[in-house]
């Protein structure tokens, strides 16, 4: 009573034997689609030796279901629509079309594009909840944070995610506060601007939304000719501990007043 039969190009050899048995029992002779075969990037068939190769592996390393089931069945095949849920794959997929190619390479970076597009489609709450667990891994403490305020942050963070496990570097600086040092200061600032730039910030302290200070602090810092490069530079460094990342007011925002003020006044102590 088999009606389908879906497997590999290497069983194709099988299949006029099979299909002999078939007549000779004078059985309806079920539809075979042998599929091309995955291999790695070297053309190798995939081994449990290749990166992502197990679906745990890749349940480990954040990937998204929705994300390799997109990716599995694109796989090879030319589509309009790259992004589709499994009932837009099951009304783009072709089955009376056969691959030209009985080998495909799986391409961990392709997947992983992919699962960053989902990641940034994902309803907010959801992608919080999936989410949590690499969290707490390293910040045990994200277990008391509850879905909203994860989601809030997720909804600025999830930009800089690939997959789910990237939520402990990207949202890193949010539970833990960055440790700098006046060196961190100076290898990017010279110290002289630095002065300056510490006494402006002082002189305007956070008082009120992230957009409305941050526009407030850089129409300040323009009549001073301080360039903007360089105080958001010197505001990151003390809100996250890095140069590169979100924006000020972004960062002031996912912070909060209380904890922005108060990082950023541990940084102005370096220069005094």
């Amino acid at each position: 009573r088999i009606t389908h039969v879906f497997r590999g190009e290497d069983h194709l050899s099988n299949t006029a034997g099979q299909a002999a048995l078939y007549k000779l029992f004078d059985a309806p002779l079920p539809t075979f689609w042998h599929m091309p075969i995955l291999c790695n990037t070297e053309g190798r068939k995939l081994s449990k030796r290749d990166k992502c190769f197990s679906i745990k592996d890749l349940q480990d390393d954040g990937y998204l279901p929705e994300a390799l089931c997109n990716y599995l069945a694109t796989l090879g095949g030319s589509f309009s629509e790259e992004i589709m849920d499994k009932k837009a794959l099951a009304a783009a997929l072709d089955f009376t079309r056969l691959h030209a190619s009985g080998y495909i390479k799986y391409d961990v970076a392709k997947l992983t594009w992919l699962n960053s597009k989902w990641i940034n489609a994902y309803e907010l709450h959801a992608l919080a909840r999936l989410c949590k667990p690499f969290l707490i891994k390293h910040y045990p403490h994200a277990a008391d944070m509850s879905d909203d305020t994860l989601a809030a942050l997720l909804q600025v963070a999830r930009a800089e995610m690939q997959t789910l496990a990237d939520v402990s570097r990207v949202l890193g600086f949010y539970f833990a506060a960055p440790t700098i040092t006046l060196t961190d200061i100076t290898a990017c600032i010279p110290q002289e601007r630095a002065q300056v730039i510490a006494q402006l910030v002082h002189k305007h302290p956070i008082t009120q939304d992230g957009a409305t200070w941050a526009a407030h602090i850089k129409n300040a810092a323009h009549q001073q000719q301080i360039p903007m490069k360089e105080l958001f530079w010197f505001l990151r460094l003390a809100l996250m501990g890095s140069v590169k990342g979100f924006a000020i007011a972004e960062l002031v925002d996912m912070l909060g007043i209380d904890e922005s003020r108060a990082r950023i006044a541990h940084t102005l102590n370096l220069l005094r």
